[in-house]
């Protein structure tokens, strides 16, 4: 994670922001591959393959032996909404995961206990842009001032 600061002059206009945002040095999770067990239960894909790291993304994952009642977790944390439409697709709804960037672990469980996991096909990206504290600045000899806020 890296923030950037920002002072912008725009005439007598002074601006500052701060951007949160990921780079490639902060991952979720090592890439593990993939776990496959004798029955054929396997994720070949996510769709979408990123998502915002405030959660909230509605990810279809492709694959096969899945079974009615199956949970599914990203970066450790269980999605919510999930759905077993076949057993070929599940579909459910990412958890927040603030302070992860980069790929992440999806893991499929059954309730037969078989699980299977990817930690290639889906990436957790910043989405945060906040505003730096407020600054009093002087205006000069006229009670003049300004205030942005982002609330």
């Amino acid at each position: 994670m890296r923030t950037v600061n920002k002072l912008i002059g725009l005439g007598c206009l002074l601006l500052c922001f701060s951007v949160a945002q990921c780079d490639n040095t902060t991952t979720g999770t090592a890439d593990m591959g993939t776990t496959d067990l004798p029955s054929g239960l396997g994720i070949s894909g996510i769709a979408p393959a990123t998502g915002p790291n405030s959660g909230g993304t509605a990810i279809t994952i492709s694959g096969n032996g899945f079974q009615s009642g199956a949970t599914v977790t990203v970066a450790g944390v269980a999605c919510t909404g999930v759905t077993v439409a076949s057993s070929t697709s599940i579909t459910c709804t990412t958890p927040a995961k603030s302070m992860t960037c980069g790929p992440t672990a999806i893991v499929v469980t059954n309730p037969d206990s078989q699980t299977t996991m990817r930690s290639d096909l889906f990436a957790y990206q910043s989405g945060t842009l906040g505003f730096a504290a407020m600054t009093t600045l002087n205006t000069g000899a006229a009670p003049r001032h300004l205030a942005v806020d982002d609330a």
